[in-house]
């Protein structure tokens, strides 16, 4: 697409779904990605015209905006930071769209400065495994496994599925929830380990091969007779930290860490920068 042609585009959710799109998968990221933009287009109705000093003023409103009853400083500087992030994301999309341009944020265009003032790294941010700590946490996971029996077996197995295909994908939370089996076995995206892990939870779970419409992970009953359904958001959000907390009481990490599905997600941007093979790769290297 040229510029000229970007340009005639005035309607805000045309760019957002033009640039943004609608991938269910990533569903989290792209309310942000859309709301961060839809924010910036209302002061800078010509996105392709920002300069990195409507860069600067859009990010001194941000900062400057009321502290609402529940918001504390700290909590507006890290929503500020998220907001810069986002709209730097968005950004890097437009160039990759378009033809010979150059975002506001690109370091071409923006002085070191004003990179370091509003590019600072985003608080929420911080805490990921090292690549030592990701493989004792899964042969712990596999030693709990071949030792225990019924309930807390399938427990383990799970957990070891949901842990190793964050870290080796970084799938989002949004993503497992709506992950199916159609999808999650024929994409090259997920590490032939991760689909054996998950197969094998599976199986051992609800006793039968996986169509192509079931969802990968099924939450466990919590008394005979409940029926199995499955996971929920919230469902991944609370086996994380426990597993943390396990692998922590263990003495297999040395350190407190949130342990979230943010921070295995972090874990393979930061780590692995993206690449599945290499994951993989470094993973059987390590564990031989």
């Amino acid at each position: 697409m040229t510029k000229d042609e970007f340009r005639t585009i005035k309607d805000i959710t045309t760019i957002c779904n033009l640039v943004i799109g609608n991938d269910s998968l990533m569903a989290v990221s792209q309310r942000n990605y859309k709301n961060i933009l839809r924010i910036f287009h209302s002061d800078n109705p010509v996105l392709l015209d920002a300069i990195p000093e409507s860069i600067e003023a859009f990010f001194y409103k941000r900062r400057s905006r009321p502290l609402k009853n529940w918001c504390s400083e700290k909590q507006r500087i890290r929503a500020t930071a998220g907001d810069m992030h986002s709209l730097a994301a968005v950004y890097k999309k437009i160039e990759a769209l378009i033809d010979g341009y150059r975002s506001p944020f690109h370091h071409a265009r923006m002085s070191q400065e004003l990179r370091k003032k509003i590019m600072a790294p985003n608080p929420r941010l911080n805490g990921k495994l090292e690549h030592t700590e990701v493989a004792e946490s899964l042969e712990y996971l596999d030693k709990e496994i071949a030792v225990l029996s019924s309930r807390d077996r399938l427990k383990s197995m799970r957990d070891r599925a949901v842990f190793y295909l964050i870290v080796t994908s970084g799938i989002r939370k949004s993503g497992l929830e709506v992950l199916r089996w159609g999808l999650f076995r024929d994409s090259d995206k997920y590490s032939t380990r991760a689909k054996e892990y998950a197969y094998a939870c599976f199986e051992e779970q609800l006793n039968r091969m996986p169509q192509k419409s079931d969802a990968v992970f099924w939450g466990l009953p919590s008394f005979n007779g409940e029926k199995v359904r499955p996971m929920t958001g919230f469902g991944f959000m609370d086996i994380m930290p426990k597993l943390g907390k396990r692998l922590y009481a263990a003495n297999v990490l040395k350190r407190k860490i949130r342990f979230t599905t943010s921070m295995l997600k972090r874990t393979f941007e930061k780590t692995y920068d993206g690449s599945c093979k290499l994951i993989q790769y470094e993973f059987d290297d390590f564990e031989k």
